[in-house]
């Protein structure tokens, strides 16, 4: 009896560890960067940067929006979502106005270089459809600075890629992520809450 309770147990721990290692990608239940440093191909789009990616089998871009606190927000009038509860009201910069949901779980997320996130947990969401007019018709949403938090970012317009960079003393004395730039200026500034 022991030995059949020792072999479930192990099959059960096995089958959770595989899930979490799929096709040789780490699966996170945290949309947020971990690593030392991470690279992801962009889209520029009137001037926007956008990331590809695939929301619960939609496929789409992501625009990346430093002054976006939220790690993730999902544009809802492409990705169908169940079980969203409505939660206030936003707007963007820009001026539009937009009802804000959040949504207990979001099956999956899957990002261009290979970083897959499962099974988030409170995720904001609104209709977005503004983007999707004026910018880009396949616009699923944005990423914005939880997603990189605690990160040094590159955004290279020249390659079409955003590197990021794990922010550490060791880092911010051998300024490694400047290794191979011709630096012009140096502009110091603070943002007022991100």
């Amino acid at each position: 009896m022991i030995k059949m309770i020792y072999t479930l147990a192990s099959l059960m721990i096995s089958g959770t560890l595989l899930a979490q290692h799929i096709d040789g990608a780490k699966i996170q239940d945290q949309f947020g960067l971990t690593g030392d440093s991470i690279s992801l191909p962009i889209s520029i789009i009137n001037t926007y940067p956008f990331i590809s990616g695939e929301i619960n089998g939609v496929k789409g871009k992501l625009m990346f929006d430093t002054g976006n606190q939220n790690a993730l927000d999902i544009n809802n009038n492409i990705i169908p979502l169940s079980f969203q509860k409505e939660v206030g009201n936003g707007q963007v910069a820009s001026g539009q106005k937009f009802k804000k949901y959040i949504n207990d779980t979001i099956e999956e997320v899957k990002l261009v270089n290979g970083l897959r996130f499962q099974n988030l947990k409170r995720i904001p969401s609104a209709n977005y459809d503004f983007l999707q007019n004026n910018i880009t018709p396949d616009c699923i949403g944005y990423i914005g600075h939880d997603f990189f938090k605690g990160y040094l970012f590159k955004l290279d317009y020249t390659k079409r890629q955003i590197t990021f960079y794990k922010n550490t003393s060791e880092r911010e004395s051998s300024k490694d992520f400047l290794v191979g730039e011709k630096v012009l200026a140096v502009l110091q500034f603070e943002t007022r809450r991100l």
